[in-house]
């Protein structure tokens, strides 16, 4: 649209001119060598007009006759580029199908004819890598870090061929080298955090994650977690030898991170420490109301050392109360009710801890129970038998490693702030037993007569209370007659043995003490404890 109205615009001006000129009439004179020519101003204009046009022409035949070398040049070239293209093409195909060989012949046909380009010093480092020819690769990656719009992907590819390697100095030198080049790089400033923190460079680490802040290369939620952590583990370094600078870095975890569960602990366990009770204890619980955890209940009850084991569990309940539907509040009271002697409050707790499927810990808390109530060997090994095929209690994990205690970083991956508090999975399905016994135990007689041994059966655990301390009548058992199906015959039964008088069947009295095969507990085996957790 707006060349044609330049066109009208110009047919318009021409119009305009002719008709000033047919207006004002004149003559031109034209006095050259000697001779003199009169023309009218508008044979002059239109003489002026085809003039300036010859000389246009003439200049174009002349650039374009000079030009020729170059533009045979230019041809040359473009033809050259658009083969070094479809080379480049060919080759980035062969890459990606597999086919080492033709990315081999492809990426030469590219050097050959585009060297140089970026995209021909990346065939160049994939058709390496594909061919296993690793020095090719590091020299292409190399050359491509002294081009402006290709320096980071050079050294990208210089970083993951030092990580194939097992070289960490190289490695840390790319990464760094990549962030001095792009500092907005995510890869390179994970890669950066990373090596500091697996050289346990809390500080180091810390600035990385502040320049990855800054430039927006992480979210701020993410970053003050990872802040926290980062504080948390150089606490943790400097615990021993310096106290209150680990406190001081503690601290500075939980304000990041309230819930940061081995961040309070640490803070708590070392304020109490120093005789700040009531800071600690108000810290233990608000971060208890969001993330219960055991190490929180240890340090809680542990706050002040002069504690009673009844003075600690009126702090496991206070603490239970925060998250009553918790089963680590459960977990705490019965722990501390154990150790109080507190039994009918420990049986309550654990009653409801194993009503669906107790766990590994709650087994053993049984065993513990069971042991101090009655003394009952035949209970406390079913107990301890059954945490061995137990659901698993929750544990740290991080990217399919599970550990007893919190890590900072992630012994598989590196990751920061890798290891979450949840239950491990089952990699072995179990089946579960049910709460009691599905079928009765038999036992046999001490002296059994002629007849078939005669079954006894074995209740469930005694309920625990006064009542269970009574005395317990003997009951005898009911001796089934046999049948004449089961009996022998006459003969052949007199023939194979002498005649037996027979015996009256001694009466068993429940609850049975112990097995036949058992040969009972030592009285002189001091208390025993079923404990896998520290607390």
């Amino acid at each position: 649209m707006f060349r044609v109205l330049v066109v009208f615009l110009v047919i318009a001006l021409i119009a305009v001119g002719a008709v000033w000129i047919a207006d004002n009439p004149g003559d031109v004179t034209i006095v050259w060598l000697g001779a003199e020519t009169r023309l009218s101003v508008g044979v002059a204009a239109i003489g002026v007009l085809l003039l300036a046009a010859a000389i246009a022409l003439v200049w174009s035949l002349l650039r374009f006759v000079l030009r020729i070398p170059r533009l045979l040049t230019t041809g040359s070239r473009a033809r050259r580029q658009d083969k070094g293209f479809s080379a480049l093409s060919k080759g980035l195909i062969a890459v990606g199908s597999g086919d080492a060989a033709g990315a081999q012949r492809y990426a030469q046909d590219a050097r050959r004819l585009v060297g140089g380009h970026p995209l021909s010093l990346l065939l160049d480092a994939q058709s390496a890598q594909l061919a296993g020819d690793k020095a090719g690769a590091r020299r292409a990656f190399q050359s491509m870090t002294r081009i402006e719009q290709a320096r980071l992907l050079g050294w990208r590819g210089l970083f993951i061929e030092a990580k194939r390697a097992g070289d960490e100095d190289a490695a840390r030198h790319a990464a760094d080298e990549a962030v001095a080049a792009a500092p907005s790089a995510a890869w390179a400033n994970e890669a950066a955090l990373s090596d500091r923190c697996a050289r346990r460079d809390w500080a180091g680490a810390r600035q990385a994650l502040e320049r990855a802040e800054r430039l927006r290369a992480l979210d701020k939620t993410a970053s003050r977690r990872q802040r926290a952590v980062l504080f948390t583990a150089e606490a943790q370094d400097v615990v021993t030898d310096d106290p209150a600078q680990a406190l001081t870095l503690a601290k500075e975890a939980c304000h990041l991170a309230p819930d940061l569960t081995p961040a309070v602990a640490l803070a708590a366990r070392l304020m109490g420490e120093r005789g700040d009770i009531r800071k600690a204890a108000r810290l233990i619980e608000t971060a208890w109301k969001s993330a219960p955890h055991p190490d929180l209940a240890a340090v809680y009850t542990h706050l002040r050392a002069g504690d009673s084991a009844l003075d600690r569990l009126q702090k496991a309940q206070t603490l239970a109360k925060l998250a009553p539907r918790d089963p680590e509040s459960r977990f705490a009271v019965a722990e501390a009710a154990i150790d109080a002697r507190e039994l009918p409050l420990a049986r309550s707790e654990l009653d409801a801890l194993i009503a669906d499927a107790p766990t590994m810990k709650a087994c053993l808390l049984m065993a513990d129970l069971v042991e101090l109530e009655d003394s009952d060997q035949g209970a406390t090994r079913y107990w301890v038998s059954r945490a061995a095929h137990a659901p698993r209690d929750k544990a740290w994990i991080a990217d399919g490693a599970t550990s007893d205690i919190w890590l900072p970083v992630s012994p598989t991956t590196g990751r920061l702030d890798a290891f979450v508090w949840a239950t491990p999975p089952d990699l072995i399905s179990r089946s579960i037993e049910p709460l009691e016994p599905a079928a009765p135990a038999p036992i046999e007689p001490a002296a059994p007569a002629s007849l078939d041994p005669r079954p006894a059966l074995i209740p469930p655990p005694p309920p625990s209370g006064p009542e269970a301390r009574q005395s317990v009548a003997a009951v005898a058992i009911e001796t089934p007659e046999p049948s004449l199906a089961q009996l022998p015959p006459q003969g052949a039964a007199a023939s194979s043995a002498p005649a037996v008088s027979p015996v009256k069947p001694t009466p068993v009295v429940f609850p049975v003490a112990h097995a036949p095969d058992d040969p009972g507990p030592d009285a002189s085996r001091g208390e025993r404890r079923w404990r896998v957790f520290n607390g």
